[in-house]
């Protein structure tokens, strides 16, 4: 990976990503995996993943200039994480959001 990962966009915390290649559960019969990266800040928990490597970090990395836009799909995704009972950390993130997170005091 030639890119390097940014802070977290909500608490400003150190980053850290797990590539898991594809692969087989044997003794549970599941399907194949396909594998994925995931990249997780080590502060506050947020994530992300994707396919690959790259598309993990293009996606961790790229940040909205637009927090009316960030604070809408918070929103909609705290509903989705009412089910898991994650909803207060998505609350959490949407009020640093409305302060103007961490990319209001830095340059990232």
């Amino acid at each position: 990976m030639s890119e390097e990962l940014k802070p977290c966009p909500f608490c400003g915390g150190k980053a850290v990503i797990e590539v898991i290649e594809p692969h087989r559960h044997i003794i549970c019969k599941m399907p194949v995996y396909k594998g994925g990266a995931f990249i997780e800040c080590t502060e506050c928990g947020c994530a992300i993943s994707g396919e690959t490597e790259t598309e993990a970090t293009e996606k961790w990395n790229r940040r909205m200039n637009d927090p009316e836009k960030v604070v809408k799909q918070l929103e909609e995704y705290r509903s989705e994480m009412e089910q898991f009972g994650c909803d207060g950390i998505v609350t959490d993130m949407i009020e640093i959001v409305k302060g103007g997170g961490v990319d209001a005091k830095t340059d990232s």
